[in-house]
C-alpha cells in the first residue's frame, strides 16, 4: 500500500476512487452469503430473545440495510422474527389492559400473589426461529 502524495488533492485521491465493500469482504471471510445470513440470524435470534423490552428499532434498521445488499427473500426468517416480537408486544401490552383492576391483577397460589405485571411473553413462529439453545 502506497499513500497518496502529501500534494494529492484529497478530492482526487485513490482513496476515494477505491469503494470498499465491507459486506462483501466479510461474504469473502465467512465462505458465502447463505452462510453469512444464517449466522445473522441465529445472532438476531439470541439479541431478541434476551431483550428485556420491545424496542427493536435498531435490528429493524440493520435488517433493512441488509435487505438492500442481500435481497428480500434470503432475510425472510429475520423479518419473520422481528415481526413475533412486534406481535409479542402488542398482545402483552393487550392483556396487561384487559387485567387492570385491582381484583384480577394476581393469582392466588399457596399464599404467595403472582402479579400480572411482571408476566410476559414472548411468542415465536418457530419454523423461522433457528434452534433455541437453553443454558441453565
Amino acid at each position: 500500500w502506497q499513500p497518496d502524495p502529501v500534494e494529492a488533492d484529497p478530492l482526487k485521491g485513490s482513496r476515494n476512487q477505491r469503494k470498499v465493500d465491507i459486506l462483501g469482504m466479510i461474504v469473502g471471510i465467512i465462505g458465502s452469503k447463505d452462510q453469512l445470513v444464517h449466522e445473522y440470524r441465529t445472532m438476531l435470534a439470541e439479541k431478541l430473545l434476551n431483550k428485556s423490552d420491545y424496542d427493536i428499532d435498531s435490528e429493524i434498521r440493520t435488517l433493512e440495510l441488509l435487505k438492500i445488499h442481500f435481497g428480500e427473500s434470503s432475510l425472510q426468517k429475520c423479518e419473520i422474527m422481528l415481526n413475533d416480537l412486534i406481535g409479542s408486544k402488542r398482545v402483552n401490552t393487550n392483556i396487561k389492559a384487559t387485567i387492570s383492576q385491582p381484583s384480577q391483577t394476581s393469582v392466588e397460589v399457596e399464599d404467595n400473589a403472582i402479579s400480572m405485571d411482571k408476566i410476559a411473553a414472548t411468542i415465536i413462529s418457530s419454523n423461522f426461529w433457528p434452534p433455541i439453545q437453553v443454558y441453565r
